[in-house]
């Protein structure tokens, strides 16, 4: 499995389904892949929303 945590906000001036759409063509070759968005974050997740970030981690941990 893979999991990806990946940044998404509004003042990134790009919607929210575009961001989905890169990141689930980038991955589309992969069987089994985990997509989480976390709102309101730039590039730095673990910086921007560290309690988020955490969640994300221990969540994609414990489904494997």
């Amino acid at each position: 499995p893979v999991h990806v945590i990946y940044a998404w906000d509004e003042a990134m001036g790009v919607g929210v389904s575009h961001i989905e759409n890169i990141y689930k063509t980038q991955y589309a070759g992969l069987g089994n892949v985990d997509l989480v968005r976390i709102e309101d974050s730039f590039h730095f997740i673990m910086k921007d929303q560290p309690q988020a970030f955490l969640k994300a981690v221990q969540t994609a941990l414990a489904s494997n």
